[in-house]
């Protein structure tokens, strides 16, 4: 079974983006929280206990003191082999110039995401 990490602080997209995950993968766990801490701590305690996400799917600005950068600049040391997509309504350009053009930039899907396009990075990572 396929789980994705959501981090996300807009509960409004929950039902839908769950829809859509078990459209491209029906067996596929979701997991949903509203900020970076929380998400850090929860991706700590899954390395811990031996277990990982196949998916992070994150929004940048959060609720909380931290961002989705901030959990895709600590993917290196606490989980490495698990890919990370940013979302958020900013424009590509906007951020890299956040990240600055000499850091390789995660994979980013600007809001509002196409239907399609969310599918295609679903089927790409699970």
């Amino acid at each position: 079974m396929k789980r994705i990490l959501v981090v996300e602080d807009d509960h409004s997209s929950e039902k839908v983006l769950r829809h859509i995950v078990r459209s491209v993968d029906e067996n596929a766990l979701v997991e949903w929280v509203d900020n970076a801490e929380k998400a850090t701590l929860l991706l700590a305690q899954e390395n811990s206990a031996g277990r990982r996400y196949d998916l992070i799917l994150s929004d940048i600005y959060l609720a909380g003191n931290s961002t989705g950068l901030d959990m895709w600049g600590l993917r290196e040391e606490f989980f490495p082999f698990t890919p990370v997509v940013l979302t958020s309504s900013i424009s590509r350009n906007k951020l890299l110039s956040i990240i600055g053009l000499e850091t390789r930039p995660p994979p980013f899907l600007q809001k509002p995401v196409p239907l399609a396009e969310w599918e295609s990075v679903l089927r790409t990572y699970l």
